[in-house]
């Protein structure tokens, strides 16, 4: 407790933390303020660091929504391309549909794991 400069240097560096903390993943108190440029600049890198992690974690997430929807996509083009060549060759209904059925449930099975 007590005025930042009357602090331990420990001291300092654990309440410019703890306010690089409450300011970037909370709304923040305003009862600690950094008093040097050193811990500014610290705090800075704190923030700068957390922004960088969040948009990694950001990014992951949509590059693996991205891929998921590619497979499908492909999937889709697939199952139509199949569609298109069956009804050109004059096959019977009964043969594309059960054809159609299987090819959903391997999808069905390669997105779940089920199957």
């Amino acid at each position: 407790e007590g005025v930042l400069y009357q602090m331990t240097y420990t001291q300092q560096y654990g309440c410019a933390f703890y306010w690089t903390l409450q300011t970037v993943l909370r709304v923040g108190y305003g009862d600690v303020v950094a008093q040097s440029h050193t811990e500014r600049i610290y705090s800075v890198l704190v923030a700068m660091f957390v922004m960088y992690l969040v948009a990694y974690i950001l990014s992951g997430r949509r590059t693996l929504a991205l891929a998921a929807n590619s497979h499908y996509n492909e999937f889709i083009l697939s199952r139509q391309n199949t569609v298109f060549y069956m009804r050109d060759r004059e096959l019977p209904k009964e043969i594309l549909a059960e054809t159609i059925a299987h090819m959903d449930a391997s999808q069905w099975s390669n997105v779940t794991g089920v199957g």
